[in-house]
């Protein structure tokens, strides 16, 4: 599995149309896994990978042999530090909090407690894995305008900010970046269209 740095923006798991980047907010963290699953019944991640960057206390990663529909969690690494409001636990997969989409509920479980269920210490801290009860995200087929353009400028036989390869524009890319456009911007290409998309004329 390839991985580049990525980038900050936008927060979540966004798909430009070449491949998909991560980014996730935490200000105390101190290690970021991104774990990806094979399947919604999956008791446990195929792979985890180490977000490499961290800018503005943001982790990212981009990884262009991933596609839409890859089901996703995290593990982050901090400090449990009641008394300072810390509840980091890496034996857990959480949530993304800019998720565009859920791939599997919740499985209720005591797993899915930080600390040990029942006891009624919430300082005991739980080494037990919530992977096969939590939730599973999807790397969504949504794209933002920040994705969009990054697609465009590929499809433009520009250079796309996270390869050293260019792509040659076609009429089939073409249409769909016109069609993305407008899901994605209601009245366009009639507002701004040079701001919005640099193949709409």
């Amino acid at each position: 599995m390839r991985v580049w740095p990525g980038r900050t923006y936008p927060l979540g798991a966004t798909w430009d149309g070449m491949g998909v980047n991560f980014a996730l907010f935490s200000e105390n963290a101190t290690n970021v896994e991104l774990c990806l699953l094979d399947s919604v019944n999956a008791q446990t991640e195929s792979q985890r990978i180490v977000l490499p960057e961290k800018d503005e206390e943001v982790w990212h990663a981009y990884l262009p042999d991933l596609r839409p529909g890859q089901l996703y969690g995290y593990r982050i690494h901090g400090p449990y530090q009641l008394q300072r409001g810390h509840r980091f636990n890496a034996h857990k997969v959480v949530l993304d909090p800019c998720a565009k989409s859920i791939g599997r509920d919740l499985r209720w479980d005591d797993a899915l407690y930080g600390y040990r269920h029942g006891t009624g210490n919430d300082a005991d801290f739980d080494e037990s894995d919530s992977a096969p009860f939590t939730r599973r995200w999807l790397a969504s087929t949504n794209l933002s305008s920040a994705g969009v353009m990054t697609a465009h400028r590929g499809h433009r036989g520009m250079r796309p900010w996270s390869t050293k390869s260019t792509l040659r524009v076609s009429p089939a890319s073409i249409r769909w970046c016109r069609k993305t456009c407008a899901e994605l911007m209601p009245g366009w290409p009639r507002r701004q269209p040079s701001a919005t998309c640099a193949i709409s004329e």
